[in-house]
């Protein structure tokens, strides 16, 4: 699972920062891929989407930018960033109106720093989280990716690749030759599931169900 902004909120080191959500925009559960810090109005061009931008208040009303909230915001909605988090402390408080009423319009979740730490901390503290977490997923795709890889490697027949599979995944399974017909199977249950699944395939794949969705897996 991707770390989401509600997981970055209750990062203990982002806590000391005491975040409170300004505008909850369109969800807290927004995946974020990186944390990035750059106070530039055309900020959304170095973006790849994910990002949870971290800015000072006090860069939101310089140079007439609170006039220009409507167009920020846009930019960085369309730039897709997981949310906008804004230092407000000494000169910048609150977060200016035009900026507030665009976010809610355009659905840019908004996240309010009262204390002031290092932007560093945070981007060391959270982008560690979000690395951990890759690293984490990749090893437990490496795992899965070699018991499938022995499963399959003592598999005589259709019947063992899906037994292989089945036991794997903790799932039913069905395999199909290439006229559609069924090879071999796992459960009974499974043609209960298969309602709720569309899976076509040739002989060489098979495929299981991940409650109602459905997942083909490659066993050339």
């Amino acid at each position: 699972m991707a770390v989401t902004v509600r997981e970055v909120l209750d990062d203990a080191l982002v806590a000391t920062a005491e975040p409170q959500v300004e505008v909850a925009g369109d969800s807290l559960d927004n995946p974020v891929r990186w944390v990035f810090t750059n106070e530039r109005e055309d900020v959304a061009s170095f973006l790849a989407g994910g990002e949870l931008l971290v800015v000072e208040g006090r860069s939101l009303v310089a140079d007439g930018r609170e006039k220009r909230a409507d167009e920020y915001v846009k930019s960085l909605v369309n730039a897709d960033i997981a949310a906008l988090m804004v230092e407000l402390v000494e000169e910048v408080t609150q977060l200016p109106k035009m900026l507030v009423k665009a976010a809610k319009h355009e659905g840019l979740t908004i996240i309010g720093l009262r204390r002031r730490i290092p932007f560093v901390d945070i981007c060391q503290s959270v982008n560690t989280m979000i690395v951990r977490d890759q690293m984490r997923m990749q090893m437990q795709v490496d795992v899965m990716s070699t018991s499938l890889r022995s499963e399959l490697a003592q598999a005589s027949n259709p019947k063992a690749v899906a037994d292989g599979i089945a036991n794997l995944f903790g799932e039913d399974v069905v395999i199909f030759d290439v006229d559609g017909l069924e090879v071999a199977w796992t459960e009974h249950q499974y043609r209960y599931r298969l309602r709720h699944c569309t899976c076509t395939g040739g002989t060489e794949t098979a495929f299981g169900c991940f409650g109602d969705q459905p997942a083909q897996y490659g066993v050339r």
